[in-house]
């Protein structure tokens, strides 16, 4: 059975580790215990904080480990969507990169919905439990959204996953490309694709040079591409890049119907990877096509140590919320696969 702290509906989450401890944190929103429709409470979502014990996950405090800002015109006074935690063992600080959206920004059309435009911020912390913004993201974003710039929407800029790569910091961003927008040879021609995945580079967490955003994947095949989660593995003098990501049904596109059976088409977690590169390729590699569904069902997945010998996957079920119990992953040579039970 899927967990959740009393009274409140979860989703999407992160983990942190912290001596020897998992520590989750996931997007809340209170329901006294009452059936909530989910699209209501995402105007509402705080982010939560439980660790893992013995008997289970513990909800930390029944307070929020973050809320949206309570400041007059503040770029995230709205509601807090979802994000990752890095460790610095440099400074010893914990840093949350953050979805953040304002309620004084008018919400714009988007081919889905209604959305307010979403940025990125960042709080820190020493010990997972008390967290503070950093100064100069109080005023406003850490990384801002980059409007219609690029061919990009104007709306989606979430779901920031940060990870040290070959000597800098990298922020992969979950966004959308409109209709006539070109990436290399993938040409975006109709409202039903250009899912994407954007990134950003940094040499300190704190500065990203938000000029040169760079694009890891654009597709024809998904309206948007969630929650992503990217990481390497490395055998002998070659290695593999991966990328975790999740979507709904109805965001697979005509063209992936028309290309993949039905059962690729289906909400849940799919993954993509790059061809074998030596190991000390700088950059990253093209990740390739298309992308295949891994779980069924469950939404913004999380492997919680994807270098670790063995895979666990974390995802809550989509149409009840809650974190379900982890599937183990197994590698079919360089393909990722559910472990044989």
């Amino acid at each position: 059975m899927p967990w959740s702290p009393k009274g409140k509906y979860i989703w999407d989450f992160w983990f942190a580790s912290r001596d020897g401890e998992t520590h989750i944190f996931y997007l809340q929103g209170e329901t006294g215990g009452l059936p909530s429709d989910p699209e209501v409470l995402k105007d509402r979502s705080s982010i939560g904080h439980a660790i893992l014990g013995k008997f289970g996950w513990r909800e930390v405090s029944c307070e929020p480990a973050l809320s949206a800002s309570t400041a007059n015109g503040a770029w995230d006074n709205l509601s807090l969507w979802t994000g990752s935690i890095f460790h610095d063992p440099e400074s010893a600080l914990y840093y949350m990169f953050y979805t953040g959206r304002s309620k004084d920004t008018p919400r714009l059309w988007t081919p889905s919905e209604w959305q307010h435009p979403q940025q990125i911020g960042v709080a820190t912390s020493r010990d997972l439990l008390r967290w503070q913004r950093l100064a100069s993201c109080l005023d406003a974003p850490l990384i801002a959204n980059p409007g219609t710039t690029n061919g990009f929407d104007g709306v989606a800029w979430r779901d920031p996953f940060v990870v040290h790569l070959d000597g800098n910091y990298y922020c992969f961003v979950s966004s959308r490309l409109v209709p006539g927008s070109i990436h290399e040879s993938v040409h975006i021609e109709s409202f039903d694709e250009g899912g994407c995945i954007a990134y950003l580079v940094s040499p300190d967490l704190r500065s990203w040079n938000e000029s040169s955003i760079e694009i890891l994947i654009a597709s024809k095949d998904f309206y948007q591409m969630e929650v992503p989660q990217v990481f390497w593995r490395t055998s002998g003098d070659t290695r593999v890049l991966y990328l975790i990501f999740c979507a709904q049904e109805k965001d697979c596109s005509i063209h992936r119907r028309k290309s993949q059976p039905e059962s690729q088409n289906r909400t849940g977690i799919f993954y993509m990877r790059s061809d074998p590169v030596p190991a000390d390729l700088p950059g990253l590699p093209p990740l390739t096509e298309p992308a295949r569904l891994l779980v069924e069902g469950l939404y913004a997945g999380r492997i919680l140590d994807p270098d670790g010998d063995r895979l666990w996957l974390f995802g809550f079920p989509f149409d009840t919320g809650g974190l379900a119990e982890p599937v183990e992953l197994a590698f079919d040579g360089i393909d990722l696969v559910m472990a044989e039970s």
